[in-house]
């Protein structure tokens, strides 16, 4: 680079000293002889002189442009160091977050004696043309040695925007004490899902059930949460539920839908788990939306007051969470006192 400048500025200067003797030599008799003639009588050629500086100049001004390039490149240097520092810290104080919620989670399931496992999941709610879906994927969990969990790692639930409408609709005339709409949709849901065989059903029909489901749940008393709603034959409501698995997704709709602040169900298939209780609770953690899931013993059933304790493990946990310095943010606005 400094060779090729350096001949760009000697090619210059000799195209400007042979312009200016073609200038001298025709007609520049008086001007020569006034203001040239005896610096070029000098004893160094001017020529030399005007090279030696082009030289030097060339020197100096490539110096000066490698200097110029250094100081760029540790700019850019400091720059990719700094989002490097940034983006550990980030990843750092990520960890830190998620090793206090596993903490928290071991020590809150060890210490009350009907807690199995607490569990937490990320969620989102996208609205597009194609339909509203529901997004839900596993982020940490505890559970207790002696029971087995099939813990759900991740799940989408894909609601039309009629039915989804539909439900907000519900919700907005509960919120009013209006159960007309609700009726409807019991009417009109119940009327399309009880005819079908087992074998007929989809996707689609368990989520129609599941949101029936949920919008009757959501007209009950708090303390009869753990009553269970069934509309159908047990063969059809058992291959629903086997299509998809919907509690969770019922609990995140239960408060951004109906506005109330935890949601329960029981397991009623047979088998081990047979009579287990699920709480969730939406809250926020860092700006992101989460659903906690505790999975309770059915020893809890025999308790004269179970509602209590059930909602006091919720309010717990949660406790617990926020004296942590996770940074949850929890809306307690939607409790409206008693209502779940």
């Amino acid at each position: 680079m400094v060779r090729s400048r350096l001949v760009t500025w000697l090619f210059l200067s000799w195209a400007v000293i042979f312009l200016i003797n073609i200038w001298f030599e025709n007609g520049t008799g008086d001007l020569y002889n006034s203001y040239f003639a005896d610096v070029l009588k000098y004893p160094v050629p001017l020529i030399y002189l005007l090279l030696a500086g082009v030289v030097v100049f060339s020197i100096f001004d490539e110096r000066a442009r490698r200097h110029q390039d250094e100081v760029n490149d540790l700019k850019e240097h400091l720059k990719d160091e700094t989002r490097i520092v940034i983006q550990n810290y980030k990843e750092l104080h990520r960890f830190k977050t998620q090793e206090a919620i596993q903490e928290t989670m071991e020590r809150f399931t060890v210490s009350h004696p009907y807690v199995i496992a607490t569990q937490l999941y990320e969620y989102s709610i996208k609205r597009m043309r194609k339909g509203t879906t529901v997004s839900v994927r596993h982020v940490n969990g505890h559970v207790i040695e002696t029971e087995d969990l099939n813990a759900m790692l991740g799940m989408t639930y894909r609601i039309k925007n009629d039915l989804y409408k539909d439900y907000e609709q519900v919700a907005a005339g509960l919120l009013q004490e209006d159960r007309d709409k609700l009726y409807a949709m019991i009417r009109r849901d119940h009327a399309r899902l009880a005819v079908m065989k087992p074998e007929q059903y989809t996707e689609e029909d368990a989520i129609i059930y599941s949101l029936l489901q949920l919008g009757v749940q959501a007209s009950f008393k708090p303390e009869e949460l753990v009553r269970t709603v069934s509309f159908l034959k047990e063969e059809q409501e058992a291959e629903l539920e086997d299509l998809k698995r919907a509690g969770i997704l019922k609990g995140i709709l239960h408060t951004v839908l109906f506005k109330r602040h935890f949601y329960l169900f029981r397991y009623e298939k047979e088998g081990e788990k047979k009579g287990r209780v699920y709480l969730t609770k939406n809250i926020t953690i860092k700006g992101k939306p989460y659903v906690f899931l505790l999975t309770l013993s059915p020893e809890i059933a025999y308790e004269e007051d179970q509602y209590e304790q059930i909602k006091n493990l919720g309010d717990t946990f949660l406790e617990m969470l926020m004296q942590n310095g996770i940074g949850i943010e929890y809306n307690s606005r939607n409790e409206g006192g008693d209502t779940p």
